[in-house]
């Protein structure tokens, strides 16, 4: 039974690829490298709010900008008001 449920999680989850948008209902997310370790991103998320939209980021620990297997992280494409 675990098997059965492990192999349809397998088909049916997909990784969403870094840089591009993606719609998840009214939200937008994207990810971007991190630059902490292989694999790792940061989150922006554009929100609906009644007066527009909000851009929300989750990050963890940002990497350094000269390590020498990873790239360096990217800021988010615009400021971030509050």
């Amino acid at each position: 039974m675990v098997r059965r449920v492990l192999a349809q999680l397998q088909r049916q989850l997909v990784p969403p690829a870094y840089r591009q948008w993606h719609t998840l209902g009214a939200f937008r997310l994207r990810l971007q490298q991190a630059g902490h370790i292989l694999g790792s991103a940061y989150v922006e998320i554009d929100a609906p709010t009644p007066t527009g939209t909000r851009r929300v980021v989750f990050s963890g620990d940002l990497g350094a900008p000269s390590t020498p297997l990873l790239p360096a992280p990217r800021r988010p494409a615009r400021p971030l008001c509050w």
